[in-house]
């Protein structure tokens, strides 16, 4: 394919839905907001203020500048013209985007794993997942990598340095 031809194909596709194209760009500010304010709720009142100056400052900083991403996004959309169906454009947009996605959920999985399994078997699920996620199908490299660095990992921080991960309901 030359790129001419590439040119072409990326100009001749359809532009997303004007309601999937605000989700994806204003997810992240918002998120970002959402995350202030729980932090600002849950130390308010907790911590002294003077130990908050500078973490509230930076908050602040945050919050102005994500309030002008907002209405600049906002201000773009406006003038946007979407020919795609909002479905289309999140399952295109999945479709660009799995390989991040896939590992958000093992990420998540594995954050959520450590409780009931404890640290090492989740660990090793963890890696085991990032490894196909990220495209390694070579079922003996996936089982030594993680084993070896399984290893490493207790060595160094039970052995040597005497920490104690979570032990899961199984004891592990």
């Amino acid at each position: 394919m030359t790129a001419t031809e590439a040119e072409e194909g990326a100009t001749n596709r359809q532009t997303p839905s004007t309601s999937a194209v605000a989700l994806f760009r204003l997810a992240f500010p918002l998120a970002g907001l959402v995350l202030a304010v729980l932090y600002v709720e849950s130390t308010y009142g907790r911590i002294r203020l003077n130990n908050l100056y500078y973490p509230y400052f930076v908050i602040g900083v945050l919050g102005v500048l994500t309030v002008t991403v907002f209405a600049t996004e906002l201000r773009q959309l406006l003038n946007y013209e979407g020919e795609q169906s909002f479905v289309e454009s999140v399952r295109e947009a999945a479709l660009e985007w799995r390989r991040s996605i896939g590992f958000t959920v093992v990420a998540v999985a594995y954050l959520w794993l450590i409780e009931p399994l404890g640290f090492f078997p989740a660990t090793a699920l963890g890696m085991i997942g990032v490894m196909l996620v990220g495209g390694r199908r070579d079922p003996l490299w996936i089982a030594v990598s993680t084993l070896l660095i399984v290893v490493f990992v207790y060595v160094m921080f039970v052995q040597i340095m005497g920490l104690r991960p979570p032990r899961g309901v199984l004891g592990l």
